[in-house]
């Protein structure tokens, strides 16, 4: 049986669930410049084109975003904000690598893609981990 922390050294699923919307909207402002170009050039928002082109815009931003943060510190702008002390780690207690945090980052757009879905493994699993945290190895802790 796989040995887990006392639940309260796990970052709270509310504050959880409240740092992705938010990480959604920084994403969505990140993307902003680009949806103003579309329109300041008279661009056809109905063309599937011109929406594929934003979609994969903003995924592009949320990924380049996720991996970035996480890869370098271990935490997002979200963690400054709320002023909690939480941190993403590898099972063995270091910040994830660089692939890590790529692989967390595709998990996560996948999970956010299909209506955070994903994130329904948090309230089985001891450790509160997210599909993307599952398949990145990782678990966001209070820290200490």
């Amino acid at each position: 049986m796989a040995h887990c922390e006392p639940l309260e050294n796990y970052a709270p699923l509310g504050l959880r669930a409240m740092a992705a919307t938010l990480d959604v909207l920084i994403a969505m402002f990140l993307a902003s410049p680009f949806a103003a170009v579309i329109e300041l050039t008279n661009s056809n928002w109905s063309d599937s084109r011109v929406q594929i082109a934003m979609a994969s815009i903003f995924v592009l931003i949320m990924f380049l975003y996720h991996t970035a943060s996480f890869g370098l510190s271990g935490a997002d702008f979200r963690d400054v904000l709320f002023l909690v002390e939480n941190g993403l780690i590898q099972k063995t207690g270091v910040h994830p690598s660089t692939l890590q945090s790529i692989g967390r980052s595709i998990a996560f757009i996948v999970v956010f893609l299909t209506g955070f879905l994903g994130s329904a493994t948090a309230f089985m699993d001891g450790e509160r981990r997210t599909l993307h945290d599952m398949l990145s190895r990782t678990v966001v802790v209070k820290e200490q």
